[in-house]
């Protein structure tokens, strides 16, 4: 049985819908054929916009090393009630979320999918190579933001981190300096298909606008 609850992202912000698995034997080792039964409960929206999953999985877990390696995916099996027979369909790739700063467990992620309301089974088994990494978060260390990549293309920087006006302040007038204040919690630069920036920041008639905010 999973048994629902939230659990906050790297960010701190946006929260991921976790599942902790009930039971010592809830996971056994699985070979390189066996299968793991995992029923997830969307109550209408999990699937409809593709909200990302969280599965803890410890160090003593036998998933843990085909975890890091991302060699775990999912299927989904829905059951035809006329002749009660499973029906494995799409897979879907695993990744791996490792425990940067002692925030939460280590674990596995992944996007729900699209689907039915209510109860849902999955399998989760190994996959036969490495899943490929398309959506990437990395933390940049020298100013403590988050960059949002997809195949190697910056989407996004989110920053988390709080920023001063530093220098800027000489720039805006006097009476408009009031409203030039440390921000955080804001998206910028937002990038276009072509790398291009389409958010601005620290704007001079308006310093409290900040990018996305």
């Amino acid at each position: 049985m999973i048994r629902r609850r939230t659990f906050c992202s790297i960010c701190g912000r946006a929260a991921l819908v976790a599942f902790s698995v009930t039971g010592p034997k809830a996971f056994s080792a699985p070979g390189e054929d066996q299968k793991k039964e995992l029923i997830i409960n969307d109550p209408d929206y999990l699937g409809r916009i593709r909200a990302p999953m969280f599965l803890p999985i410890l160090p003593d877990n036998p998933l843990f090393p085909i975890a890091q390696q991302n060699r775990l995916q999912i299927r989904e099996i829905s059951s035809t009630l006329a002749d009660s027979t499973n029906t494995i369909s799409n897979v879907y790739p695993v990744q791996w979320l490792p425990n940067a700063q002692d925030t939460r467990p280590d674990g596995i992620c992944w996007l729900m999918p699209p689907g039915a309301t209510g109860p849902r089974r999955f399998i989760l088994e190994t996959a036969a190579k490495s899943n490929a990494t398309v959506l990437k978060v990395q933390r940049d260390q020298s100013s403590g933001q988050f960059d949002l990549s997809e195949n190697q293309h910056k989407i996004l920087r989110y920053n988390y981190a709080t920023i001063q006006p530093g220098q800027f302040l000489d720039k805006i007038s006097p009476g408009n300096r009031i409203y030039a204040i440390a921000r955080s919690n804001y998206i910028h630069p937002l990038y276009g298909p072509f790398g291009e920036e389409l958010t601005k920041d620290w704007s001079i008639d308006h310093p409290h606008h900040r990018g996305i905010y």
